[in-house]
């Protein structure tokens, strides 16, 4: 569970309401109040929308704001009244007076609930509807998650008490066939497809907003005095940030470098090298403390810190996502900045690039790669086996030569092909121009340009192979019982 989602609200009763809500759904919510001046005019639709975009423009951050219109049909001269003016009519600070003045005529009025999530580039809305009467008293006490003093005055519908009246069972679960804004964003944000999309959608500005954002300055000093022999450390998607990172000092620093498994570094020798750069998005997790657990000058490339080593912070927000995406991107686009000695126009051409996929089916994938696109094909390695999208086999090119042909002869797999364009590519492309075959051509010179390059392709890809196979890789199907003990392990390795 991450804290991905602001909810924007002056009043604290409506985050406390939904809050343990949400988190049974897997979500957590934090609470911001921002001061925003509203729009003056009576739809909360347009009111709602309005709020939710100049709180981005404070926050930067994925936020929903939730807007309540109480409706009474029968309100002297002015059916319909307040609308979305509850605040500023004054009504639900003085139900007192709403009272006197509905004395004698009819109750009927209900709440509509407006819902808007903003992630800076997608406004989606959700509606809620409850239906009711008023009461003819003030009926209930004050309650902490009270959205407001109305709901001392409200019945809904085949109810006899206020909505401050009842139990949170009683109000959860009343008789009066509401609809609830709240549901139906949590079933749509939720939706596999739904954060696949939203996340490839937020990807390019996610890894811009972090090289905006992140002090990249003191980022690049701290890469700068790294000397002599470097281990880099990753699991998951952060061994791909490790294995590129280890590329980018080579070339930048001078320096050998040897990308390892946390794991690994209780069984290699490492008194021949200097430094530990561990890779990790929250930097808390047990493969950071095996990867510094000797005498190694300690690095943490990370969005977290730890006290006692050198922090490589960058600024990030955060994905909630099963596979990383950005959260595999940003590192690296961070890493090639450095390389590129600040220069990011590049790394923007290469974000706003696409790849058509070709017609993948099964669930099978044969990658052909080598040492300058070992980088991408662990990408794919990586997530197309977490996501259970299909097993994955990475050939080495001229290994391909040497009998591995065999594992997809007279078989029903795909091949994902890394085209450098040489007389060896043009061979076995011919050779195996029968095949399933999508490939992914080699485009800038510069070699780890060309990998960044490469491995933002991959994910496109991965992207294009979820959507033909109806999956996500942001929300996928998974043994709890396995995986939460095995990610949380913390024992003898």
């Amino acid at each position: 569970m991450r804290k991905n989602i602001v909810y924007v609200t002056g009043n604290k009763g409506k985050y406390y309401a939904v809050r343990d809500h949400f988190m049974e759904h897997g979500i957590e919510i934090e609470y911001a109040d921002l001061d925003i001046d509203e729009l003056e005019v009576n739809d909360i639709s347009k009111i709602s929308e309005d709020k939710a975009r100049k709180a981005y423009e404070a926050l930067k951050r994925p936020l929903f704001v939730a807007d309540s219109g109480f409706y009474i049909d029968d309100y002297p001269d002015n059916p319909g009244y307040p609308g979305a003016f509850v605040k500023r009519s004054g009504i639900s600070t003085d139900v007192v007076h709403l009272l006197e003045v509905m004395n004698g005529r009819g109750r009927s009025c209900r709440f509509v609930d407006c819902l808007t999530y903003f992630d800076g580039i997608n406004v989606k809305q959700f509606y809620g509807i409850s239906e009711g009467e008023l009461s003819t008293t003030i009926r209930g006490g004050d309650l902490e998650r009270a959205k407001s003093n109305l709901w001392k005055v409200f019945i809904p519908k085949n109810e006899d008490k206020t909505l401050a009246e009842m139990s949170d069972y009683e109000r959860n679960h009343r008789k009066d066939n509401h609809t609830s804004a709240t549901e139906e964003f949590i079933k749509w944000i939720n939706h596999p497809d739904v954060l696949m999309k939203g996340n490839f959608n937020l990807l390019t500005k996610r890894v811009l907003d972090s090289l905006d954002r992140s002090d990249l300055e003191y980022f690049y000093s701290k890469l700068r005095e790294i000397k002599g022999a470097t281990i880099l450390t990753g699991s998951g998607g952060s061994s791909v940030v490790s294995l590129y990172g280890s590329k980018v000092l080579e070339r930048t620093n001078g320096i050998i470098t040897t990308p390892l498994s946390p794991r690994d570094m209780l069984y290699k020798p490492i008194d021949n090298y200097e430094n530990v750069i561990s890779c990790s998005y929250s930097g808390n997790n047990f493969g950071v403390e095996t990867s510094f657990n000797n005498n190694l000058n300690k690095y943490l490339l990370s969005t977290g810190r730890i006290d006692g080593v050198n922090n490589l912070t960058y600024v990030m927000d955060s994905e909630r996502s099963f596979i990383s995406l950005a959260a595999t991107l940003t590192p690296m686009a961070i890493l090639l900045s450095y390389y590129l000695k600040g220069d990011t126009s590049v790394i923007k051409e290469i974000l706003n690039s696409s790849y058509q996929i070709n017609n993948l089916t099964g669930s099978v994938y044969e990658v052909m790669s080598g040492y300058e696109s070992s980088v991408a094909s662990k990408y794919l390695e990586s997530t197309l086996t977490e996501s259970g999208l299909g097993e994955c086999i990475v050939h080495d090119k001229y290994d391909y030569c040497h009998g591995r042909s065999t594992i997809g002869y007279g078989k029903d797999t795909n091949l994902i092909y890394f085209d450098g364009k040489t007389e060896l590519d043009k061979l076995l492309i011919s050779l195996l121009k029968d095949r399933r075959i999508t490939t992914i051509p080699y485009k800038y010179d510069d070699p780890l340009i060309n990998e960044f390059y490469l491995t933002y392709q991959s994910m496109l890809l991965s992207y294009g192979i979820a959507l033909e196979q109806g999956k996500g890789l942001s929300k996928v199907d998974y043994d709890p019982s396995i995986v939460k003990k095995v990610y949380k392990y913390r024992g003898g390795m």
